[in-house]
């Protein structure tokens, strides 16, 4: 059922476990989380936003019924009530705050996601746990500037295509590197990579944006970056 399989990247369908979302960015029974909140797909890499309109509906109206549970077993404190009401009272308060307990644990698998529409803004929580820090790279000073925090050089602009081809194959994204202190000279050579053009995986022939370093089809590298040559352009589609 929709609802209870987990969900789905609406590009590659693989299953997403937003369970480590939820711990980092969710709001305790509640089934919500905090703000709009996206995550990359691990598959194909596309970032989405998660939607957890399901959990919040269950786990509102859980909190609404023990709410009026609770006002009920208030008037019951008066004497004169029936103890078979006051013990089915008891017994739906306990089974409204399990239903609460339930909806806010199964939340991960209630929530939805979706493409992120154009110009809409998330946050990523988990790339800040995923991706590491930059590697500073020793410069002529040797150990001083590595220790100061010197300029990030490499011996080659195939060493910089290899760092990127590195933090794509284990899942990171090189964009992080960008822009970030100490200046890396070869920042250029990521930059390509991220320049918004579409490009045509040689492999497989399936058109990418511009900002995958790897083909979301079949995973493989852009042959700029693996040293092989100027990635072919998307053209026009065929009529």
């Amino acid at each position: 059922m929709r609802y209870i399989d987990p969900p789905c990247c609406p590009q590659c369908e693989s299953a997403l476990d937003l369970r480590p979302l939820y711990l980092r960015a969710g709001r305790p029974l509640t089934g919500l989380l905090r703000g709009a909140v996206g995550i990359d797909c691990p598959t194909c890499g596309i970032p989405l936003r998660v939607t957890a309109r399901a959990a919040a509906m269950l786990t509102g109206a859980g909190w609404t019924l023990l709410f009026g549970l609770g006002a009920l077993r208030l008037l019951e404190l008066e004497p004169g009530w029936p103890g078979e009401v006051v013990a089915a009272t008891d017994a739906a308060l306990a089974a409204a705050l399990a239903f609460i307990v339930g909806s806010a644990l199964g939340a991960p698998r209630l929530a939805r996601v979706r493409f992120l529409a154009a110009g809409e803004a998330a946050s990523f929580p988990l790339r800040a746990a995923s991706v590491p820090a930059a590697p500073v790279r020793e410069a002529d000073a040797g150990d001083e500037a590595r220790e100061t925090g010197g300029p990030r050089t490499f011996a080659s602009e195939n060493e910089a295509r290899d760092l990127v081809v590195t933090m794509v194959e284990s899942g990171n994204d090189p964009a992080e590197m960008l822009n970030e202190p100490p200046p890396n000279e070869n920042d250029a050579v990521i930059a390509r990579v991220l320049d918004g053009a579409d490009w045509v995986c040689p492999t497989c022939h399936e058109t990418n944006p511009g900002n995958f370093p790897e083909c979301w089809k079949c995973q493989a590298i852009r042959p700029e970056l693996a040293g092989e040559g100027p990635t072919p352009p998307a053209g026009p589609s065929p009529a």
